[in-house]
This record gives C-alpha cells, sequence and structure tokens, in this order.
C-alpha cells in the first residue's frame, strides 16, 4: 500500500459481468470511508468527499501544504513514489502527479481538482497509466444554493454510481442515498447522527453502524463498529500527545455486498513525526503484523516565520537556478537526495527515482 493512492477515494459499486454490486465503504487501498483522516488535512481542504471527514468537523483539522512527497518502500512494500503537490490561489489542492516504480515498471498517477465560482469542488479525476486496472476515473459535484447536492462518479465514461447528500437546518450531514445506473431508489442509505455537535453514529442500511468517541480535546478518538446492534470491534484508535496526532490504527472489514455479516479485511497502523513548526516530515505506515512497510516524506518549498503562518507554505512562481547534491555540485543524476535552488532563495529537498 501506497500512502497517496488513498487520492483514489472510494468506489461504492462494482460492476461484474453487467451486474452491479455494493460494496462497502472503503477504497481501492481499503481505507474505510468514515475513518475520518485527520493527519494531513489536504484531502478535506480540497472537499472532494473523499473521507468522512470532508464534510462532518472532527475538530482536529491541520492544514498542511506539502509541495512533494517521496516514499521508501524498501522496508516492505518494495514500491517507491516521488510526486509534487501543487495548489491553486485559495491553496485548494489543484493537482498531484506521482510516479510509482515497482518491479512491474513505473506507475504515472494524476490527479486533477476543478472548482466552480464558489471555489466548491466541481470536478475531480483520477488517472493512472501503466497499470492494469479499473481505468479512469471521474467525479463531478452539484450543488443547491453552495451546498453539495450530489456527486456523481465515472469510469472510462461510463456511470458507476451517485451519492446524494442530505442536511438538516444546521448544516449538518444527515443522510446519504447511493444509487446506482439501474434503479432510481437508493440502494444504500447511510444514516448520521449527532450528540451536542458531534458526530455521534452513522447507521448503514446493510446492518452496519460506526459509533465515535471523542477525547476531552473534542478530537475523534476510538470508533466502534456494530452489526445488527451486536459490537463487533473497535476498528480505529488515535492517539494524541499535547493536541498532537502521533498516529493511528485501523482495521477494515469487508461487508460482503451488504450480504452477510462483514469480517476483518485488513488491520493497519500509521505513525508521525513532525518539524518545529508542527508540519508532518514522515508517515510511517505498519502492516497487520507490525512490520514497517514503507515510509512517506513531506517536502515543503518555504520555511515560515511562525507556527502560525506554517499552514500557508503555498509554492509560487519562481525559476529553477540550479539542482545540486549534498556536497553542493550541481548535477542531474537521480535515485539520490538533489537540493532544487529557485530564484526567490527557496530550496526544496527532492529524490528522484528513475
Amino acid at each position: 500500500m501506497i500512502g497517496f493512492g488513498q487520492f483514489n477515494s472510494i468506489d461504492q459499486f462494482t460492476n461484474d459481468n453487467g451486474t452491479s454490486e455494493l460494496n462497502c465503504p472503503a477504497n481501492e487501498d481499503h481505507q474505510p470511508y468514515y475513518y475520518p483522516y485527520q493527519d494531513l488535512g489536504m484531502y478535506s481542504h480540497a472537499d472532494l468527499d473523499l473521507l468522512i471527514s470532508d464534510w462532518v468537523d472532527f475538530d482536529y483539522d491541520p492544514t498542511f501544504t506539502p509541495d512533494s512527497v517521496y516514499v521508501d518502500g524498501s522496508m516492505g512494500t518494495g514500491a517507491f513514489l516521488h510526486g509534487t503537490i501543487n495548489y491553486n490561489s485559495n491553496q485548494q489542492l489543484d493537482n498531484y502527479l506521482a510516479t510509482i516504480t515497482t518491479f512491474l515498471g513505473p506507475v504515472d498517477i494524476t490527479v486533477d481538482c476543478q472548482y466552480n465560482t464558489s471555489n466548491k469542488a466541481d470536478e475531480y479525476s483520477f488517472a493512472v497509466v501503466g497499470f492494469i486496472g479499473n481505468g479512469d476515473i471521474n467525479d463531478e459535484f452539484s450543488y443547491n444554493g453552495g451546498t453539495l447536492e450530489t456527486k456523481t462518479r465515472t469510469r472510462n465514461g461510463n456511470t458507476i454510481w451517485t451519492k446524494d447528500f442530505i442536511w438538516d437546518s444546521s448544516s449538518q450531514l444527515i443522510k446519504i442515498n447511493y444509487t446506482n445506473t439501474s434503479s432510481s431508489t437508493p440502494d444504500r442509505t447511510d444514516s448520521l447522527t449527532y450528540s451536542i455537535g458531534k458526530l455521534d453514529n452513522v447507521f448503514i442500511s446493510d446492518g452496519r453502524k460506526y459509533e465515535y468517541k471523542y477525547n476531552s480535546s473534542g478530537y475523534c478518538e476510538t470508533i466502534l463498529l456494530y452489526y445488527d446492534n451486536i459490537f463487533t470491534d473497535t476498528v480505529c484508535k488515535y492517539t494524541f500527545v499535547n493536541s498532537q496526532l502521533q498516529g493511528y490504527s485501523l482495521k477494515s472489514y469487508s461487508c460482503s455486498g451488504g450480504t452477510g455479516p462483514p469480517y476483518l479485511e485488513l488491520e493497519e497502523s500509521y505513525a508521525y513525526t513532525y518539524d518545529s513548526f508542527g508540519r508532518i516530515l514522515t508517515e510511517r505506515w505498519y502492516q497487520d503484523d507490525g512490520t514497517l512497510g514503507h515510509i512517506l516524506y513531506f517536502f515543503y518549498f518555504n520555511t515560515p516565520s511562525s507556527i502560525d503562518d506554517a499552514s500557508s507554505n503555498m509554492s509560487s512562481e519562481k525559476e529553477l537556478l540550479k539542482v545540486t547534491d549534498l556536497l553542493g555540485r550541481e548535477t542531474k543524476q537521480t535515485n539520490q537526495l538533489l537540493f532544487y535552488i529557485y530564484d526567490d532563495g527557496t530550496v526544496e529537498k527532492r529524490i528522484v527515482v528513475e
């Protein structure tokens, strides 16, 4: 698993031999939709409905804007990733370009986000070249008075599903209806309930229920899974130190298309390190047996003048002057740590794997 594959959002329906089957709310990396992804902030900052934290406030919402990433998979996955992240003038995710190097060859990933005149997500596309899989994904959003109303997903031009969002008078998301192309009747309905303004439960029409618990700071700390009102497991645990997320563990359960009780499909955990400004430097991903699978490194173009300024480290239009190695020698050689020096005085650390 490569962490930035989480951009690939959620496939609620799969088509096999012309039939459509409703699946668990998990993306291609099996990251459950109803687990808040709180470590980076750029996902929810894009408001692309990638995870529930895009629309539900879990309080803990650090917004970091890294400009590039590098994944070292020599610990277990055997895959290496390098990519650049770009933002628009409103500090919203603009595009993400990455290449994964595996023993099968390079895989190129392109993520592109479009916004309407109200700066709401209008279109999201995810394309993969070099890997035999599901093909290109495109999401389109529609709004009613500035409030998200529908999201429709297509793959290679064919409609896969549509999600309808229903809100209460307090602008809290209270229901999501899922339909595929063969019926106007919802194939699944997710109902959300709140207690004192915090998400309390998510009831899913296939018999599952997610229950959310919070710490004294109001941050989501644990998530419990029930099936037919019987406790199944504690599926997510978040650890905070001094109001800063240190890591979390999660379990992904398959629900067999809603035809039976869920069973454990995947178990994994993440741990983080930070710089002096509180920005994430590394994400370590651990497999179900506790072994380290890969390390994801985040790089920032600019050094903020204060902690308050750390959330707005946006790259600007600038000219590359030269590329040097660790000894300060100009070089074009790859597969090593390089320093990209720009005319505005900023320096980017980058590792290009070829």
